[in-house]
């Protein structure tokens, strides 16, 4: 755990890159279209059929797993980017 205090604003810079940055930016703007589903879910629980429902619940479970795959692929990313900056490419280094 030192390890990552030491390096953490590196990594907090690399988060932000801009290379990485339409990938946060998707992965953030699936899960707010999942939040803003779930609230008119709730709030209009009478007026809708239960087909609908049923289908909104659905997209919204398929948008929370799009999201989490974003969020790790956006993470994996940023942290294979660390390593090379840090230990360099290992298949050059043979």
């Amino acid at each position: 755990m030192n390890n990552y205090w030491e390096h953490r604003d590196e990594i907090n810079r690399l988060f932000n890159a801009p290379q990485h940055r339409p990938l946060k930016y998707t992965a953030f703007a699936v899960i707010v279209l999942c939040i803003a589903a779930q609230i008119a879910l709730i709030i209009w629980n009478d007026d809708i059929s239960e087909h609908a429902k049923l289908f909104t619940q659905g997209c919204i479970g398929v948008g929370a797993v799009v999201f989490v795959i974003l969020a790790g692929i956006w993470t994996y990313r940023v942290f294979a980017d660390y390593f090379h900056q840090q230990y360099g490419n290992p298949r050059h280094n043979r």
